[in-house]
């Protein structure tokens, strides 16, 4: 059962489905009047959280499963030194300064919506890509 959950499909089907979540939360909170700016962005930064955590628990879960029971896998160190990686790092990093300047009021919450919803859209991309080119068997 768990080798067929930890697959790099079944890692883009999360990955998916929490973008379209994304997605139509963005789309929600920039057209409508519904949610004010602090709770917009407040709720995009729980979104973002979300999405980071499971895509990257399941791809961890994923190549940890793959190196237990193969010979041939991704190590971790190949894993974490892609470039593909470092760009999710630095844009995870980027996405925590916006975080930080919002909320100490450096930058209006309006302001920091956008570059944090450009981040996390990017940031699922970079999950989608690295399944497909990490394969860890």
């Amino acid at each position: 059962m768990k080798e067929g959950f930890l697959t790099a499909r079944w890692n883009n089907i999360v990955s998916i489905a929490l973008g379209v979540m994304a997605t139509l939360y963005i789309i929600i909170a920039t057209t409508t009047t519904v949610l004010g700016d602090m709770a917009g962005f407040t709720g995009l930064v729980v979104i973002g959280g979300a999405t980071c955590l499971f895509g990257e628990m399941h791809t961890t879960a994923r190549f940890a499963w793959a190196r237990k029971h193969s010979i041939h896998y991704v190590t971790d160190k190949q894993r974490a030194t892609h470039r593909i990686s470092i760009i999710g790092y630095i844009l995870g990093g980027a996405a925590l300064l916006v975080i930080f300047l919002t909320y100490s009021r450096i930058i209006g919450y309006t302001t920091g919506f956008i570059p944090l919803a450009v981040i996390i859209i990017l940031k699922i991309d970079l999950n989608m890509t690295r399944n497909a080119r990490l394969v860890p068997h």
